[in-house]
């Protein structure tokens, strides 16, 4: 039985917009996680938004493990099962150039990326990152990803609560203090990157945790005709859509076909006996986001207690879970093998060199082995 089935939910042909591959594991296990994930959680295609540097781990090598996945699950006979959005790296020096972040925009779509996923807009980063997102340092990035059309899934902001350290439960790093930028300041840089580059195709993951002001979403869907909004789960943003039921259903609704399914989960399913339907990071977020959307009584939620579902009507549903991500990305773009077995072997001279870090250490030798096999599939 899978998750469909032991919910209820409606039989909607859905593409997950945003999972991660995050977990150290062989490329083996890893590809086959995440079709298994695609298979008990009923995905048509999933995109892997690649992260190469987080606050907790540095893997270099994660937009080619995420090409891995994609080459392996897409066939001859089913070519369309996986997208790869990738991710930029930062040396947080005088290394980073305008011409730099262009070049890597350039290089990863060269390799067969389908668009790319921008995480500077977490706090932490921005505070590494010592710059504003809107600086003028990006400016060719973006005005080339405008002109390209291509997508672009960026993260920007985080719970309200890490903001204070009397609120909410600790869940990773820090909680943040006035040396970070304050939400409406990343609100105020993000959209400044849209004053300049109004036609970027340019998605806004977890609602850009505006769960509590409607208003302000409503007036960035009004203002800006590229812009979306995914639906992956951002702590208090379920909770934002319970407080204000009628506010969020209408914009459910009106601008249905501006919002993407995503589910924000990771290479954790089903292979070391973990009950899907229970796991943190796997179907407890994926069914806050479908009750959410599907169910129409409220239900107690493990972590954010009652929650009002908005029970949606069909073709809003149809167009959230699957045609509008369609639209937004098209078709997955051919891989460029002997491209990415280039910058696997260029990464891994890095590694070794100690220009680009590994992090936790522990995953050195697992991360290295895995690069060798990448290396070998894809000069084949």
């Amino acid at each position: 039985m899978n998750n469909i089935e032991k919910n209820g939910y409606g039989k909607f042909p859905t593409v997950d917009c945003h999972l991660h591959i995050l977990r150290p594991e062989e490329m083996e296990i890893i590809a086959r996680s995440v079709e298994n994930a695609m298979e008990y959680f009923c995905f048509e295609r999933v995109n892997l938004c690649a992260l190469v540097q987080m606050m907790t781990r540095y893997d270099p090598f994660n937009n080619a493990r995420c090409f891995y996945v994609k080459s392996r699950l897409n066939t001859v006979e089913n070519p369309n099962r996986c997208y790869v959005f990738a991710n930029l790296w930062h040396h947080y020096d005088e290394r980073d150039t305008a011409e730099g972040y262009l070049q890597q925009v350039k290089d990863l779509m060269a390799m067969g990326a389908d668009g790319i996923k921008l995480l500077d807009g977490k706090p932490e980063y921005r505070k590494k990152l010592a710059r504003p997102l809107d600086d003028p340092i990006f400016d060719p990035m973006f005005a080339y990803l405008e002109k390209e059309g291509i997508p672009i899934l960026y993260h920007v902001g985080d719970p309200g609560d890490k903001w204070d350290a009397e609120a909410g439960t600790r869940k990773y790093g820090e909680f943040l203090d006035d040396t970070h930028p304050t939400l409406p300041q990343l609100w105020d840089e993000a959209e400044g990157i849209l004053k300049k580059f109004p036609k970027l195709r340019l998605c806004w993951a977890h609602f850009l945790f505006l769960g509590f002001k409607p208003e302000k979403a409503k007036a960035l869907l009004d203002r800006y005709e590229n812009m979306m909004f995914d639906t992956t789960p951002g702590g208090e943003m379920f909770v934002g859509f319970t407080t204000y039921p009628q506010e969020w259903r209408q914009i459910f609704i009106d601008y249905a076909d501006r919002i993407l399914y995503g589910s924000d989960t990771y290479n954790t399913w089903l292979d070391n006996n973990e009950d899907p339907e229970t796991h943190q990071i796997g179907g407890i977020r994926i069914n806050q986001c479908r009750r959410m959307l599907e169910w129409n009584e409220p239900f107690e939620d493990p972590f954010f207690g009652k929650l009002q579902p908005m029970h949606l009507p069909q073709a809003a549903l149809e167009k959230i879970y699957y045609k509008n991500f369609l639209r937004f990305a098209g078709d997955p773009r051919p891989l460029n093998h002997e491209r990415i077995a280039q910058m696997v072997r260029e990464v891994r001279a890095e590694v070794k060199g100690g220009t680009k870090d590994i992090y936790p250490e522990k995953d050195r030798d697992l991360y290295l082995a895995n690069a060798n096999q990448m290396i070998y599939y894809f000069q084949k």
